[in-house]
């Protein structure tokens, strides 16, 4: 792979999929990041990206007549690249994402294995960039690894994040109605989905509940400790296609007026001045 002057040489692992795909949507043309190297499986590999797409977006012209290799993490260290966007399934990521950092590639996961490991920050930059401070107090040989969290823990995260020391929380009640495309693909059965709301979402709640707190916590020592407030979530699945819906109720030590609330809602822009291309 040949390294673009002042762009970074990348890779996509699981691009066939749903969260892949967004990912070569989003990197296809970007000003940081080359065109990436699409990673599949034995399945998909030799297969154009055109030919797997599913998004409504159009398919990047940079990736469109790329084809899938089932690539490893010492073959992507040989062609040149330096950072790895996963998107594996949870239960597949794990292992190979390790084994890419340990090879000295720097990986940004959207699965869930390495979420809750406790020098790995799960990261929302308006919310919790300190946290990255993990990775330099006590790094690992080899490169870094940073997870994104649980969509609907980033949602709310993001809505408590600059009003939480105004209203000093005893407590959050979630309730949350979940869109189809967190679910991936193939995703839920029609049957299922049709006409109905799947009340439960296996493993959902507590992956939210456990990485509200964790992102909301604080990065000492090497190591993220999580908020100690209860979080109590309840999660169903509805036939949206994009876009989850949250319901928050925060029983509150303090009672700031409606306008505190909206002006520190407002007054939240903690990356205002960065050089970012979004």
């Amino acid at each position: 792979m040949s390294e673009e002057p002042g762009r970074i040489p990348s890779a996509i692992l699981g691009a066939s999929g749903y969260i892949g795909q967004h990912f070569a949507r989003l990197l296809g043309d970007h000003p940081f990041f080359a065109p990436p190297l699409l990673v599949g499986s034995d399945r998909s590999a030799g297969r154009r990206l055109e030919d797997l797409w599913q998004l409504p977006e159009e398919v990047p012209g940079t990736l469109a007549r790329q084809r899938l290799r089932p690539l490893t993490p010492r073959e992507l260290r040989a062609r040149g690249v330096r950072v790895v966007f996963g998107a594996l399934p949870s239960g597949t990521a794990g292992v190979l994402e390790s084994e890419c950092r340990r090879r000295g590639l720097h990986v940004f996961s959207n699965s869930s294995d390495h979420r809750m490991d406790p020098d790995v920050p799960l990261l929302v930059p308006e919310v919790n960039a300190s946290h990255l401070r993990a990775l330099t107090e006590r790094r690992r040989p080899g490169g870094i690894l940073v997870t994104n969290p649980n969509c609907t823990a980033a949602g709310l995260v993001l809505g408590l994040a600059p009003i939480w020391k105004l209203l000093a929380p005893r407590e959050v009640h979630l309730a949350s109605y979940q869109a189809l495309s967190g679910a991936g693909l193939p995703g839920v059965a029609s049957l299922s989905i049709t006409d109905n709301v799947v009340p439960f979402i296996r493993e959902e709640e507590e992956k939210v509940v456990e990485e509200t707190r964790r992102m909301l916590g604080t990065a000492r020592n090497g190591r993220i400790h999580p908020r100690e407030e209860p979080i109590l979530a309840q999660c169903a699945r509805v036939g949206v296609r994009d876009g989850h819906l949250e319901a928050i109720t925060v029983v509150a030590r303090r009672r700031p007026n409606r306008s505190e609330i909206l002006d520190a809602w407002c007054r939240f822009d903690p990356l205002a001045g960065a050089t970012l291309p979004t």
